[in-house]
């Protein structure tokens, strides 16, 4: 967090939080009011100050007052780069606690920072990375099949297994809120 919004919230404690004005999209871009803010100045400000609450809201620290950003997919986007995942917030993960693909093939990593969804445009290189331990099958494939519950043979990512998880258990199982409420 900059020095100068903690300075602004010892001068000013009680500020009201503010809901509805600041979103986060599928695609890592920071929206108001459904338009994509293009700043970039504004934008590194708001991911320098991104942070999350107790309860799994996530929220912008605008000087002394907390923004609560309303989520489209995930607190966290992340893209591929070589063989890391850099997140929209200009952090890397290094530490991957685990990796989930959703009923609409969305990708999720738990990682210290938080839970990151896969940009879409970037499920090709990932896929890329992921491989097949099966000779013959593409990881596209392979993925399909165990998503369809058509093989056993589980694929892994930095590691660990990839788990399946539904839709519906996606805030309760990674522990945040995709639309926070006053």
């Amino acid at each position: 967090m900059d020095e100068m919004v903690r300075a602004a919230m010892l001068k000013w404690p009680n500020v009201p939080d503010c809901y509805g004005w600041l979103e986060l999209d599928a695609r890592g871009q920071w929206r108001t009011r459904g338009e994509v803010l293009r700043h970039p100045g504004l934008c590194h400000f708001i991911s320098r100050n991104y942070l999350c609450d107790a309860h799994g809201n996530w929220y912008f620290q605008n000087g002394p007052q907390r923004v609560f950003v309303a989520l489209e997919r995930a607190p966290l986007i992340g893209r591929m780069t070589g063989h890391q995942l850099d997140l929209h917030t200009g952090l890397t993960m290094v530490d991957i606690e685990s990796t989930a693909v959703d009923d609409a093939g969305h990708v999720w990593c738990a990682t210290s920072y938080g839970v990151a969804s896969l940009h879409d445009h970037d499920l090709d290189a990932w896929l890329e990375y992921l491989g097949s331990p099966v000779v013959g099958k593409s990881p596209e494939d392979l993925l399909a099949q165990w998503l369809a519950g058509e093989t056993d043979q589980q694929p892994l990512w930095a590691g660990k297994p990839l788990l399946r998880i539904a839709n519906t258990e996606i805030e309760r199982h990674f522990g945040f809120i995709a639309h926070p409420q006053p």
